[in-house]
């Protein structure tokens, strides 16, 4: 396998594109990561975007502020305009493209042209990206109750969209529990592990803290279950144990390293449907175990290979309080479980072993236990939102615009699977 000239873009997600930029670079490719807009937590804040990138960048910050106006559209169709240099420069430099977050350059319309020219092309699906919004707490999960139709009406639209992206993409990149609308076979995200790249060294400072340090940054209150942790640290807290409670939120990345070295573990979220999200990697990188609660847990070991399974505290969310009680008493359990996770992803997850794993796919040089079939998929619970809340929405959801909303006419088994889901539940 020669080098390879790739692109990534176009948008950041946890930071998982930066460093897989790092990693590509670290082996000598020629590697360009190229974000349109700016990461709500500055991650990449130490990227130094090219001008006009950076122009777009600043443009697209300006329309967020003015959406919906006449000026907010003029600006709109500036940026679209000025993507054009930047994807024909891109189209002349790089042979492999590899996008994020269902995003390209023109809104996928793209895809046919990069085809065209003899590109590969990669997408990399990492949750919302993805997954049903019936099932996604990003759409259902907040206190603007959304109208069924519209749900509907966004479903289809995602099944549309990813349709359109299985049409042009070479390979695929997603995880089980999030790829029900797929219909093409896929790579399987956690084998390929979640790229961290510390911008500054993440080491331990907490130890001779006379109490434990715990610590919960959530991206989103309402989809991380905040709420439900508050009630779970109170209760603990209530039966007498004594730690520190830390939540953070809405704070830079650079921030969060910060307390992350200040913790003994931390509390990610309750409704996960991967053992080790970004924010939980990056607990793992600096040897603090991270509780994660998440109904895939009771489902992972049956769909995934345990070795690639990184040994995280990812429990039923009826278990998060008994997981967050252990390692507040157990300070040897602690230290195990941190070391344990940390040893799993500097082993597998750093830049450049998961470039590695992409230089593999990207060649089709793929291991067969990387290769999923969307046809296998039992799990349905999505992430993000409680078990009643989900019965509620998808109930409501059929009852207002019957099974074909959920766009898995292709999957008839797991449509029935879902549909006697809500009907157990309201019985």
């Amino acid at each position: 396998m020669g080098l390879m000239r790739i692109f990534i873009g176009v948008q950041e997600i946890a930071g998982y594109f930066a460093s897989l930029e790092y990693g590509f670079k670290k082996m000598g490719n020629d590697c360009r990561f190229v974000s349109f807009t700016d990461h709500p937590f500055t991650y990449g804040e130490n990227e130094k975007p090219g001008v006009l990138s950076g122009l777009i960048r600043r443009l697209n910050r300006y329309r967020a502020t003015a959406a919906g106006s006449l000026l907010g559209k003029a600006v709109g169709a500036l940026v679209q305009l000025l993507k054009i240099p930047v994807f024909l420069w891109a189209c002349a430099r790089f042979d492999i493209f590899i996008f994020g977050f269902a995003s390209t350059f023109f809104g996928r319309r793209d895809l046919p042209l990069l085809k065209f020219l003899g590109k590969k092309i990669v997408f990399v699906f990492l949750g919302s990206d993805s997954r049903p919004p019936y099932v996604d707490g990003t759409s259902i999960n907040s206190d603007n109750e959304i109208p069924m139709e519209e749900l509907a009406r966004i479903t289809a639209r995602k099944k549309s969209e990813l349709r359109q992206i299985e049409k042009y993409a070479d390979v695929i990149v997603n995880y089980p529990p999030m790829a029900l609308f797929h219909e093409k076979k896929y790579v399987c995200g956690l084998c390929l592990g979640f790229p961290f790249n510390s911008p500054e060294p993440v080491l331990s400072t907490s130890r001779g803290k006379p109490i434990p340090r715990v610590l919960h940054c959530p991206s989103s209150r309402a989809v991380k279950g905040t709420a439900e942790i508050r009630r779970i640290v109170d209760s603990l807290k209530t039966k007498g144990h004594k730690f520190d409670y830390v939540e953070l939120s809405g704070r830079p990345h650079s921030e969060v390293l910060r307390e992350l070295a200040e913790c003994d573990f931390v509390i990610d979220q309750m409704y996960s449907d991967t053992p080790l999200a970004g924010f939980a990697t990056e607990a793992a990188f600096s040897g603090k175990p991270a509780v994660i609660g998440g109904y895939y847990a009771d489902h992972i070991a049956r769909e995934m290979p345990a070795d690639m399974i990184p040994p995280s505290i990812f429990v039923h969310p009826d278990k998060v309080g008994e997981a967050i009680e252990k390692l507040l008493t157990d300070e040897e359990y602690r230290k195990q479980a941190g070391a344990a996770v940390r040893d799993f992803v500097c082993r597998n997850w750093t830049p450049e072993k998961v470039a590695a794993r992409y230089l593999k796919i990207i060649d089709r040089d793929i291991p067969q236990d990387w290769i999923f079939d969307p046809n296998d998929i039992v799990y349905f619970k999505g992430a993000g939102v409680g078990e009643i809340r989900l019965q509620e929405t998808v109930s409501n959801l059929l009852s207002a615009c019957g099974r074909e909303s959920l766009q898995l006419a292709d999957k008839p088994e797991l449509e029935r699977a879902i549909a006697a889901f809500t009907e157990e539940k309201s019985s």
